[in-house]
């Protein structure tokens, strides 16, 4: 249950996107894909978890599965280059919390270019 909770992680992209189209902010996108990136791993971690629901959660676990496989390696393999994760069984909470920091900033760089993309093809 306590996984289901970074569902609610959620709400931050989506502040972030309505809080600057409020201020007509030129960097709209950017500024939405860097919050998404921040936070798209444990959300897709927790989707993942609610494949414990009966019926519809097979359903919820399969888009996990699809949203989670590339969004968790990169922290995986950054932190096992960096010695802050090891790659024998299962990770510890103290690394998975570490797999989670290098997961948003990686994502947050990628999703931030993209928004930047977006926010110059809509200027021009």
């Amino acid at each position: 249950m306590k996984q289901a909770l970074l569902i609610l992680l959620a709400i931050i992209p989506v502040a972030c996107y309505f809080f600057f189209k409020s201020r007509a902010s030129k960097k709209l996108w950017q500024t939405t894909g860097i919050c998404l990136g921040l936070v798209i791993s444990p959300v897709s971690f927790g989707i993942l978890a609610l494949k414990a629901i009966p019926l519809v959660g097979m359903l919820f676990g399969l888009v996990g599965i699809i949203l989670t496989l590339p969004h968790d390696f990169p922290g995986y393999f950054m932190g096992l280059s960096v010695g802050l994760a090891h790659s024998q069984g299962v990770l510890p909470l103290q690394e998975r919390v570490w797999v989670e920091v290098l997961n948003g900033i990686f994502w947050s760089v990628i999703y931030g270019f993209v928004g930047h993309a977006l926010d110059k093809r809509q200027k021009g």
